[in-house]
């Protein structure tokens, strides 16, 4: 991860944590708020239009960066954890609001679910799985990675998300796929940041890298 990279990164999420902090903010004052509360990020993600979307404890959220809009995706809520963008879709994955009875996602965890022009869809794993964490590359458009919450491994599917099949047993908090080579994936663990040559099948730990929690490719 380079100088740009960090900075970039450090740039978005501290925005993210800046609207976050002025919706919450706004909420507790007399005056109604304009936009939606953002707490409890899970995760964070870039559209292909550039703004910022967040995964957080009641629905996945679209912030323009240049008009700083808050608005809920597909005015639905649930608790959004993993978060990732394919093409000009978005998936996520999490668990269903227990208060929203309007909410067609299954319980317990809603596996994989996609939102696009017509709102969010279910594309797999319905009821089954909670990724934590998913992570895409426009290298490969159908290859996707997620961390599933119920066990210590990577999951991998090649087909949209359709099917999934563990690949490795990791214990990581944060997975990014190389924008450019769908073979290189970087993973931060209890143990360091670790790399993957082989699209995930095995890791290899960096050598002097810091400790990290989150990671993300640079999008250019």
């Amino acid at each position: 991860m380079n100088t740009r990279t960090r900075t970039l990164t450090a740039t978005v999420l501290a925005g993210v944590l800046t609207v976050t902090a002025t919706a919450c903010t706004t909420a507790g004052s007399d005056e109604p708020s304009s936009a939606p509360p953002v707490a409890h990020i899970h995760d964070v993600a870039f559209a292909p239009d550039g703004a910022v979307l967040v995964g957080a404890h009641t629905g996945a959220y679209r912030i323009d960066l240049t008009t700083d809009e808050v608005s809920l995706v597909g005015d639905t809520v649930f608790d959004a954890m993993g978060l990732t963008v394919q093409g000009e879709s978005i998936l996520a994955s999490g668990h269903p609001a227990p208060d929203n009875q309007e909410d067609s996602f299954a319980p317990p965890n809603i596996g994989l679910v996609r939102h696009t022009e017509t709102g969010w869809e279910q594309v797999s794993l319905a009821g089954v799985t909670d990724f934590h964490m998913l992570a895409t590359t426009p290298a490969a458009p159908d290859f996707l990675l997620g961390l599933p919450s119920d066990r210590a491994a990577l999951a991998a599917s090649v087909d949209g998300g359709q099917t999934w099949a563990d690949v490795a047993a990791l214990t990581a908090r944060d997975i990014s796929i190389d924008p450019t080579n769908p073979d290189v994936v970087t993973a931060t663990t209890p143990e360091g940041l670790m790399v993957s040559r082989d699209a995930g099948s095995s890791f290899a730990p960096v050598g002097n890298a810091p400790m990290l929690v989150v990671i993300a490719a640079d999008p250019t």
